[in-house]
């Protein structure tokens, strides 16, 4: 027997078949096809001519999802959460030795849902052996004896005898194996997956667009971040620029405005907007487009360096200093002006 233990990432979706198949690759298990049954249960199904390997049962929580495998036969499994809640009435789905085996302890405490849980994985892993699910009626059999202590094994009229035991998933966690042979060792095998983005593509680019603008390229890359596949990731954005909503020509010209409003110079400007993904020819044009709206380079290269002489006490046509001029030198590089345009304004300055 063998467990197979995937911790979830809780930003991420799994779809059990998809795991299930992973599990089959794992284990070298070739030609068989993963069916799921009208009652959710998940089952191997051998190609034509061949067998399957061994039976699986499959349960998952918010944080973990779990496979075992067996086979020698028919297998169940269960985990939970030893935080969950316990919703009120459930008691009444038990069988009486199980109702009278809490009885003796205080309803909501630490041990009365760790007995709980204990009693609740036994009966899930059960119907789950059984291949019927809760269905089945859990009131029906107990995993109590009638000697007050968990039973070893289950039987129910014409049934076979089904064998119950604990197991060891992860800490915080109730989980219990039924099998049709006494108990065995189970060998545990981590694993990972990516899983899939909790939203589709599309609904991520709506996301994004409403926190701010993007270009093409942006948004394309934040989707393969979140997840989504180069063809998923590219349809939503060609989907995006169809509908108005993704501009690259608007971004820039909204970016370079607000850019040298706040005394960016052109050069820079420009090397922003390459990085963001826009075309070098559809920036230059964006640039050119609204420079006649906007204060030139040697303008606004003055105005940084008046805000930075009035910072350090100097202007009011005094000399200025040659340690203010070389940190106006290093503020206006810094901003992306050219080295004309630096000189100019140094030229300017009172000597």
């Amino acid at each position: 027997m063998e467990l197979f233990v995937l911790k979830k990432n809780r930003s991420r979706k799994y779809d059990s078949e998809d795991l299930l198949r992973k599990i089959l690759l794992l284990s070298g298990a070739e030609g068989i096809l993963v069916r799921r049954e009208a009652n959710g249960r998940l089952m191997l199904e051998a190609r034509p001519g061949g067998g399957i390997p061994f039976h699986v049962s499959v349960s998952h929580t918010a944080r973990y999802w779990v496979c075992i495998t067996d086979p020698r036969g028919p297998v169940g499994i269960d985990i939970e959460e030893k935080g969950r809640t316990v919703r009120p009435g459930v008691l009444k789905a038990l069988h009486p030795f199980e109702q009278a085996y809490l009885e003796g302890l205080e309803e909501g405490s630490a041990d009365w849902t760790d007995a709980f849980l204990d009693i609740w994985t036994r009966k899930e892993s059960y119907v789950k052996y059984l291949g019927r699910g809760i269905s089945h009626g859990l009131s029906t059999f107990s995993v109590i004896a009638e000697t007050g202590d968990p039973a070893a094994c289950v039987r129910e009229g014409s049934e076979n005898t089904a064998y119950l035991w604990p197991l060891s998933v992860a800490d915080g966690f109730w989980a219990a194996v039924c099998a049709a042979h006494p108990q065995e060792d189970v060998t545990v095998r981590y694993f990972t997956d990516h899983g899939c983005p909790l939203k589709s593509a599309e609904e991520h680019t709506a996301d994004l667009l409403a926190q701010k603008d993007h270009t093409a390229e942006e948004l394309l890359e934040k989707l393969r971040r979140k997840g989504h596949d180069f063809p998923a990731a590219q349809a939503a954005v060609s989907k995006a620029k169809e509908s108005g909503f993704l501009d690259d020509e608007r971004f820039a010209e909204n970016y370079a405005r607000k850019a040298m409003s706040r005394g960016k110079g052109t050069y820079r400007i420009l090397q922003e907007l390459l990085r963001k993904g826009v075309p070098a020819d559809q920036a230059r044009t964006v640039l050119e487009k609204i420079s006649p709206d906007m204060e030139g380079d040697l303008d606004r290269a003055l105005r940084q360096a008046g805000a930075l002489l009035e910072k350090c006490g100097e202007g009011d046509g005094a000399p200025v200093t040659d340690r203010t001029r070389a940190r106006i030198a290093r503020r206006l590089s810094a901003l992306g002006y050219e080295t004309a345009v630096v000189c100019s304004v140094l030229e300017r300055l009172p000597s």
